[in-house]
């Protein structure tokens, strides 16, 4: 059941949203530029990942979802400029 849970591309999706919010959490709480966002989630996720024994072809299964989104998402963002 616990593996079942931890290679599901929910599992992933959900780390993925969930470390780079905890990253917003934390920059907006010590108000300093240098803790990035970015950098937390990328941190949290590799040391989940690394944890739990999660390969990284496992969570690219439902990290790939946010690739699809990040496409349409930059060509808006780029056209608004």
């Amino acid at each position: 059941m616990k593996e079942a849970l931890l290679y599901s591309p929910l599992f992933s999706l959900s780390l993925t949203l969930g470390a780079y919010l905890l990253g917003v959490l934390l920059n907006k709480k010590s108000g300093k530029s240098w803790v990035n966002p970015l950098a937390i989630g990328i941190a949290a996720t590799s040391i989940v990942l690394l944890v739990f024994d999660i390969p990284y072809s496992i969570y690219m299964e439902g990290g790939s979802m946010i690739s699809i989104f990040l496409v349409p998402i930059t060509g808006v963002l780029q056209k608004s400029i």
